[in-house]
């Protein structure tokens, strides 16, 4: 699963078994993790559970990159960004760190994914069409 070249986020929730080489092989090569908040909405078991995933990724782990994302199955249970940063400080991220989780981290790896598209390049040429 880690060692694939094709592998960018991996999503961590209680059920998400992965051994601890696994997880030194996904830091090394810098591959983000992704925490979803909705299940902290449901009840205090699976909120619980999930500052304990953020502590064993983050606190205890050598995880740089890690995602707050919503997991929302209703449109109710979405957040306002400024809240999911504030809930990023209360899973143990710093400020600046958890600002960057919520609304940069989603980009780095979309620019992964598309320069792994385009092989090494500087710049992308497309052609333009000339409707006239």
């Amino acid at each position: 699963m880690v060692t694939s070249p094709l592998v960018d986020i991996i999503t961590c929730n209680m059920k998400t078994s992965i051994t601890p080489k696994d997880y030194t092989i996904a830091v090394e090569k810098n591959i983000d993790f992704e925490i979803s908040y909705c299940p902290m909405l449901f009840g205090s078991s699976t909120r619980q559970d999930t500052f304990t995933l953020a502590n064993i990724l983050y606190i205890k782990g050598k995880s740089k990159d890690l995602i707050i994302t919503t997991g929302a199955a209703n449109k109710l249970d979405i957040r306002n960004p400024r809240d999911v940063m504030n809930l990023g400080i209360l899973l143990g991220l710093s400020r600046k760190q958890s600002t960057k989780s919520v609304t940069q981290g989603s980009y780095s790896i979309i620019l992964k994914s598309y320069g792994r598209k385009l092989g090494k390049s500087a710049i992308h040429l497309k052609p333009m069409n000339n409707s006239s």
